[in-house]
């Protein structure tokens, strides 16, 4: 382990080339409101989670292979910058403004907040915390509900603000759950959310982060209408429905449209349904189509897609 000074210049120099644009800014941002406006800035290199940081330390540079389990964050700390070619899997607490850099591999990061109330001396819960998922597909894991947060997502950055006044922002993070369940994805391509919207229709629940890693990067309907039988021909399909060849074709419609839609079948719609499974039509198909309609689009509040348009929600 090293501790050293490095001058500020050289330092947003070295941020911008290994951490990128975004992050370098959150983390500049962090050493202001750390009382570090200016002056060298002092690197801890090879820190490992519970070892004696000196006071003053801005930056801490994490041993490859270290961090894991439960992750103090020591506070005044502005960034903590992870390496190794392998993974983390930790939970990170927060006790003030600091930007985290994770690996290139897949990292599966638990995050907590303070919950003081705003209105406590100094408004010590209203920190700002960002990680950065960089390469992988990356897992993010956050406290209470989604509607204890304002969430504002665009271009593939979710900013999470609690009541507080704390706030999350995570760049790069494939896959992001929180208590109740609600999920918010960053998926990029027309496929990848309707591999994720098939969970939804099909088995009635949100993808797990399994499910939407493995079956993420569809490049072709045939992948998506294999993926839409798999599922079907599931055993959790068929605990909850029964055998899916074994289903009338009215009973599958049934499921289609509560799945989803939320709603029984309207008149015409169960008959247009009809005609086509009876011209043909496969159960996979009639399912990718529900997955991709608009109204299903409208219906899934516990899912949000990222690289939808920009959208503020959950006041």
């Amino acid at each position: 382990m090293a501790t050293y000074d490095s001058p500020r210049a050289t330092v947003e120099t070295n941020l911008e080339s290994t951490v990128g644009n975004f992050l370098s800014a959150k983390i500049l941002a962090a050493l202001e409101a750390n009382g570090d406006a200016g002056g060298d800035v002092t690197i801890n290199q090879g820190w490992t989670p519970g070892s004696t940081v000196a006071p003053g330390t801005d930056i801490l540079i994490a041993a490859p292979g270290s961090v894991s389990g439960e992750i103090d964050i020591p506070a005044g700390v502005s960034a903590l910058l992870l390496t190794g070619p392998t993974g983390v899997q930790a939970t990170f607490n927060v006790t003030g403004d600091v930007g985290v850099a994770l690996t290139e591999a897949k990292d599966i990061i638990s995050i907590s907040m303070p919950t003081d109330n705003p209105d406590t001396p100094e408004n010590e819960a209203a920190v700002e915390a960002t990680f950065d998922g960089g390469n992988g597909f990356d897992i993010g894991r956050v406290e209470g509900s989604i509607e204890d947060y304002t969430v504002v997502f665009a271009n593939g950055v979710l900013t999470l603000t609690n009541e507080a006044g704390g706030v999350i922002t995570m760049n790069d993070l494939e896959y992001v759950q929180f208590a109740d369940g609600s999920v918010v994805m960053n998926l990029n391509t027309v496929n990848d959310v309707a591999s994720a919207t098939l969970y939804e229709v099909i088995l009635g629940r949100s993808a797990d982060e399994g499910g939407i890693e493995y079956f993420s990067g569809a490049p072709s309907t045939e992948d998506l209408l294999s993926t839409a039988d798999f599922m079907l021909h599931s055993e959790e399909f068929t605990a909850q429905f029964g055998d899916v060849d074994s289903l009338s074709d009215e009973q599958f419609l049934d499921i289609m449209y509560q799945g989803a839609f939320g709603r029984d079948a309207d008149e015409g719609g169960e008959a247009y349904w009809l005609a086509q499974l009876a011209g043909g039509m496969s159960k996979a198909e009639v399912a990718l189509n529900f997955a991709v309609s608009n109204e299903a689009d409208v219906t899934f509040d516990n899912l949000i897609n990222l690289n939808q348009t920009p959208t503020v929600g959950n006041a």
